[in-house]
């Protein structure tokens, strides 16, 4: 698998950690999906071989519970979204605001902008704005 897809698995792992919280591995696998189905579908195999990566780097912790295995970010962690991610943000805030700029000119862009999965993230991204616009006053 390319490096570029295990560093996507690897980031959104630790975004969805801080996010989230503690998860058990197949929560965090779906977590995953849901932001990068719709274009890739990492394997359960390739998942669960980053996360040991992950965890070998100790960058987030296993621990068993109740017969599952439960992933919490560690402090290496955590500086490793606020040290490697920042110019990935970057690079993706730029693409979707010019994707949805383009979208805004286009004449069936309610048909495309009211499409279940795009209108359901782009809530989500909106809540975001709005909290991380409230924290920059």
């Amino acid at each position: 698998m390319p490096k570029r897809r295990s560093s996507v698995i690897k980031h959104l792992a630790l975004a969805s950690l801080v996010s989230r919280g503690k998860l058990h591995g197949y929560a965090l696998y779906k977590e995953i999906l849901y932001h990068v189905e719709p274009v890739w579908r990492p394997s359960i195999g390739t998942f669960y071989r980053v996360l040991g990566e992950m965890v070998k780097l100790g960058l987030i912790e296993r621990r068993v519970s109740s017969g599952r295995a439960i992933y919490a970010i560690t402090n290496a962690g955590l500086e490793a979204l606020a040290n490697e991610t920042p110019p990935h943000t970057a690079k993706m805030a730029s693409i979707l605001t010019q994707m949805l700029k383009a979208y805004s000119k286009l004449p069936n862009r309610n048909e495309i902008l009211s499409n279940p999965a795009i209108k359901d993230r782009l809530e989500m991204l909106k809540k975001t704005l709005i909290n991380l616009g409230e924290e920059l006053k």
